[in-house]
């Protein structure tokens, strides 16, 4: 069953465990200068410099088997070349470990499920095609790297395609494939600016620029890490040797060894089941609120439209009134879109927004109530407005909490020194929930102190309420009365709130603007702090790159390469009469075509039957050619070898009976020829006779 936020333990685990890594943060950098906190808007800054740098790389790339490794070399040499190349590399690097932490954030702060789901599937469907274009790119270079990925890759397809890598012309051949790899790897880079549209669709003033001192950061990261280890290839690639020592990127290639300790079913079917799971996660782990959605109260609507644009997520539209009101304009409630914020709540001066579970009518009633008691028994109290995300994962912990509901007792132990001087706590969904004349009331009504402990601004789970609540406070310029402070701490971060109050309590001046109204310019140990938190991240990048073995040492191989035009089973007897007709050795069979055998081939090697494969003819109705390769590993040396074939259904014949002298690592190719029906050991792929 669905459960509210405060009830969902593990995830809240997970969010507290988050928060702390960025309230460490916060003490150094401050929360206007957290890294962190732009993880989403970070992620777009990589993509534009991976379409910036990628521009540059292929103005001077060409395609094609023969020239592409060479011509990636030539990048390389300029020094201008290997800049951009190793920009590039990184950045890729860097953008996976981006998304995925943006995508780990999202969900451990539960944003990913009611109206929020669309951003959440076109995420993963981002992650997805961002990995794809990324192994794309390794493939262009043409080095040991992408030849493994092909020679894996045709081993699945097998057909036509394989043999087009596997032919002596495969420079001819294959010279479309390069282009056609070229062009996706640009155009479906095109592509994620539309998928990033649809992602931030549904969001009000979506953010799509970091902030500059974030891209300064992350721009001189990347550079740095381009001049202290640059990007080299590995050995170009050829299929006549087998493929050894790689040094593989593990974001992009770690399938590949995966695959091999557990095979193809294994690896791709929970790789499809995790991403089945993932896009799925709005509704297998949906939660719930009782809070919401919003409602509008009609009468009490003057159709202002602060709540229409004050709301983050598009969710209240403005119409045309037509009930004789004296307003043009009647704001509408889309509840599919509404996340229950209560930033609409704060916005209407009329009360005509809502949250059926929260009324602010009644909860600004107890909170007058509340310090009305508290006045009664001769105490002065202090007012602490915070929001459910700074409540449920402990930031009051340890501060004498003694009730729980909206309205709690705050008694300031160990923070202040005057037992007559209680607290009264209000926690609302969001920050940005508080009505603009709430603080005034408060302070009117007997309280000594009004302290706003909000999300850092950019950590809003509601993205906009510190931004709005700041607004309405700038318009009333209530944070300029005394007696009215605000506070951005990160979710959790027990000891700065306590600090603030200790402070607070000893009648030591105490800001009333929050960091990101001050404006405040980066301190040296901020900009140095983000420096090493992106260093460490992008810093990732240098260690996805590790040696692998992609096959054991001391081991050579035999290449099979197969082209058969096919024999057809049974000969179509009514298109008999038209034999007259046809060129001298023509059949109607080659005109209307028929199903055909397949092939079968059978490997001796020494005496030892090693293999014995069997290749089906393409169409289909099986009237095609047949297609086939297949791979033999065997120790150096010298090996008697002897190919068999089928085509009839019926007859083994021995096509091929000779000794063949391997060397370590060697591939060497019997190929087909049709013309004279037998197995040959040519010069190997590429290699023209």
């Amino acid at each position: 069953m669905p459960k509210p936020y405060s009830e969902r333990k593990l995830l809240r685990t997970g969010e507290s465990l988050w928060a702390r890594l960025e309230g460490a943060v916060n003490r150094v950098t401050g929360p206007v200068y957290n890294p962190l906190y732009h993880l989403g808007t970070l992620t777009i800054y990589l993509f534009i410099v991976l379409l910036v740098t990628g521009i540059y790389l292929t103005i001077f790339y060409r395609p094609g088997s023969e020239v592409a490794y060479q011509s990636v070399e030539r990048i390389t040499n300029t020094w201008l070349g290997l800049l951009m190349r190793g920009v590039h590399r990184y950045a890729a690097d860097a953008l996976a470990l981006v998304v995925f932490l943006h995508l780990a954030k999202m969900f451990l702060t539960g944003r990913f499920w009611g109206s929020r789901w669309l951003a959440w599937v076109s995420g993963f469907v981002l992650l997805a095609l961002s990995w794809w274009i990324g192994t794309m790119g390794y493939w262009l270079v043409w080095d040991t790297q992408a030849q493994w990925m092909t020679e894996y890759g045709i081993g699945i397809v097998r057909g036509s395609v394989a043999h087009t890598f596997l032919s002596a012309d495969i420079a001819t051949r294959t010279y479309a494939f390069f282009v056609i790899i070229l062009f996706l790897h640009v155009f479906l880079g095109l592509l994620i600016v539309f998928g990033v549209l649809i992602h931030v669709i549904r969001l009000n003033r979506a953010r799509f620029w970091s902030p500059r001192w974030l891209m300064i950061e992350a721009g001189i990261v990347l550079v740095a890490l381009a001049l202290a280890r640059p990007v080299s290839s590995n050995p170009p690639a050829d299929l006549n040797r087998l493929v050894g020592l790689v040094n593989m990127d593990v974001w992009y290639f770690g399938f590949m060894k995966l695959v091999q300790y557990f095979g193809n079913g294994w690896v791709w079917g929970l790789s499809l089941l995790a991403l089945g799971i993932g896009i799925a996660m709005p509704w297998l782990a949906k939660g719930e609120t009782d809070l919401g959605p919003a409602i509008i109260i009609d009468e009490q609507c003057t159709g202002c439209t602060l709540c229409a644009v004050e709301c983050p997520y598009t969710a209240i539209e403005m119409v045309d009134r037509e009930d004789g009101s004296q307003f043009k304009q009647l704001a509408v409630m889309k509840p599919n879109l509404c996340t229950s914020c209560g930033i609409c709540v704060g916005a209407c001066a009329t009360s005509a927004n809502q949250l059926p579970g929260l009324p602010s009518p009644q909860l600004k009633e107890q909170l007058l109530a509340a310090i009305a008691q508290a006045r009664g028994a001769g105490q002065t109290p202090d007012v602490v407005f915070t929001c459910q995300r700074h409540d449920t994962l402990g930031t009051f912990t340890g501060l004498g909490v003694v009730a729980a509901g909206p309205i709690g007792e705050l008694s300031l132990a160990g923070g202040n020194p005057d037992p007559a001087r209680e607290g009264v706590r209000c926690v609302v969904p969001c920050i940005g929930y508080l009505p603009p004349d709430w603080e005034d009331e408060v302070i009117a009504a007997g309280a000594r102190e009004v302290v706003v402990v909000s999300c850092p601004t950019d950590d809003c789970s509601s993205r906009e309420g510190p931004k709005w609540l700041a607004e309405r406070a700038r318009r009333k310029r209530s944070l300029d009365h005394p007696g009215h402070h605000w506070l951005e701490a990160a979710p959790g971060d027990r000891g700065r709130v306590l600090a603030f109050f200790e402070q607070l309590a000893r009648e030591q001046p105490a800001f009333s603007l929050p960091d990101f109204a001050r404006k405040l310019p980066p301190r040296l140990p901020a900009v140095l702090t983000g420096l090493l938190i992106l260093f460490i991240a992008f810093g990732f990048s240098l260690l996805a790159e590790v040696p692998v073995r992609a096959t054991p040492p001391d081991q050579s191989a035999l290449r099979i390469v197969l082209l058969h035009p096919g024999i057809v089973k049974n000969t179509i007897e009514e298109l008999r009469g038209f034999s007259a007709t046809l060129p001298p050795g023509a059949s109607p069979e080659q005109f209307f075509g028929g199903e055909k055998y397949p092939v079968q081939v059978r490997l001796e090697v020494d005496g030892q039957t090693v293999l014995e494969d069997t290749y089906h003819p393409g169409g289909v109705r099986h009237e095609n050619p047949v297609y086939g390769f297949s791979t033999w590993r065997l120790p150096p040396g010298q090996h008697q070898v002897r190919v068999f074939l089928n085509d009839d259904g019926a007859e083994w014949r021995l096509l091929f009976d000779q000794v063949i002298s391997l060397e370590e690592g060697q591939v060497r190719t019997l190929r087909f020829d049709q013309e004279r029906d037998v197995f040959v050991v040519d010069e190997g792929v590429g290699s023209k006779k």
